[in-house]
């Protein structure tokens, strides 16, 4: 008996170790999966189109592999879903929100990304009771979405959608999040049995309040329930870093700590390249178009990468050379 119990502790031991290995190289593989991605395109609707995640990862990247030549092109829509569905008197009637199926087509022919991260689902429930049929659209969507991308030997990376934090808003019910946003991040989780990655932003977001708030009951990670502010954003690049396997970068406090390490004025070159992604997304959205209106109009795609080069060339000058 004594034997057999040796027998199973070794075992058990072999098949924890063997788990921690394979999640590891699991980590290992998406960061390489990254790190050989020349040009990556992130999809989503507003809280992409802000553009923190895109900025961090892209400050991330040129740190980290100064000699590579990465372009990170944000192609967040505001308003947009997958579901196609848009609630009556959107925008005080003024438009309805666009679909990604519109425009996907268009962005992976002219884009030509060598990875897609997409993070779609808190519009897609059009901020009203759960729905089996809104529930079904929005699986549709990013099934289509995924299949489209995967058909042009492009890699994708899901992300499950943000929370909506009903303590901040007021366009939704306060079932919502749990209703609504929970199912469709259970069952894009469900996906990755299936071979699909898939990082669970609305996991650590909700943890991260649940943990905070029975320390400061008004904590908040997003301005108005949807859109992010500073340490939703942040949190945001983190849960993306961890899945990536860029584990110290994650466990940094803010962006200008992560970079700290790699530049001088670590400050400006935050604001760098912030300011490069918007170039680079306002530019990009009007090259494939959309049928979003009141955003701003860029520059001409060939001026805008001009003026990216340069920017380029602002934030190298202030790595540290070892």
């Amino acid at each position: 008996m004594a034997s057999l119990i040796r027998l199973l502790i070794v075992m058990l031991s072999a098949l924890l170790i063997l788990g921690c290995q394979l999640r590891m190289d699991d980590r290992q593989s998406a960061q390489q999966l990254v790190a050989n991605s020349q040009r990556i395109v992130f999809l989503g609707d507003s809280t992409t189109y802000q553009g923190h995640v895109v900025a961090h990862l892209d400050a991330l990247l040129r740190a980290k592999f100064p000699q590579q030549q990465f372009e990170i092109i944000n192609l967040g829509l505001s308003s947009e879903t997958v579901s196609g569905l848009s609630e009556a008197g959107h925008a005080n009637g003024k438009f309805s929100r666009p679909v990604l199926s519109e425009r996907l087509s268009r962005v992976l022919e002219q884009t030509q990304p060598d990875l897609v991260i997409a993070t779609y689902g808190i519009n897609c429930g059009i901020y009203q009771d759960y729905s089996a049929q809104h529930f079904a659209l929005y699986q549709q969507g990013i099934t289509d979405l995924h299949r489209q991308v995967v058909a042009r030997g492009i890699d994708i990376i899901h992300l499950t959608s943000p929370i909506y934090d009903a303590q901040s808003g007021t366009v939704a019910p306060s079932t919502y999040n749990q209703n609504v946003l929970k199912p469709q991040r259970d069952w894009l989780l469900a996906q990755a049995e299936h071979g699909w990655l898939v990082a669970d932003l609305w996991g650590a977001m909700q943890n991260k309040l649940d943990t905070q708030r029975q320390l400061e009951p008004s904590y908040r990670l997003q301005t108005d329930g949807i859109h992010l502010n500073d340490a939703g954003a942040w949190l945001w690049s983190q849960t993306l870093f961890e899945f990536l396997g860029f584990s110290q970068a994650a466990q940094s406090a803010n962006v200008r700590e992560m970079l700290k390490p790699y530049y001088r004025q670590p400050d400006q070159v935050v604001k760098l390249h912030k300011q490069k992604m918007r170039l680079q997304r306002d530019a990009w959205l009007n090259t494939t178009g959309h049928l979003r209106p009141n955003l701003p109009i860029g520059l001409p795609l060939q001026q805008a990468q001009q003026q990216v080069l340069l920017l380029n060339q602002q934030i190298d000058s202030k790595l540290i050379r070892l």
